[in-house]
């Protein structure tokens, strides 16, 4: 007997039914057609530097800063 139905009384009732049945993907819909031209490497490499930068200057700070964080 699965856990779920001992745990839940109200689940006791529905044994035969699938809780987490295999949906169909939904499709996206998009609001413009897909790009014409490919990303150049100057965009690429700004994407990339503030993909980075927004990540680990919050860990650089709390490393920095880890003494004061302890004194607490």
């Amino acid at each position: 007997m699965p856990l779920l139905p001992r745990l839940c009384p109200v689940c006791r009732h529905y044994r035969r039914v699938a809780l987490l049945a295999p949906q169909p993907a939904p499709r996206f819909a998009h609001s413009e057609p897909p790009r014409q031209r490919p990303v150049s490497a100057v965009e690429m490499a700004v994407g990339l530097v503030l993909l980075l930068t927004t990540f680990i200057t919050p860990a650089l700070y709390v490393l920095g800063n880890i003494k004061n964080f302890r004194k607490n």
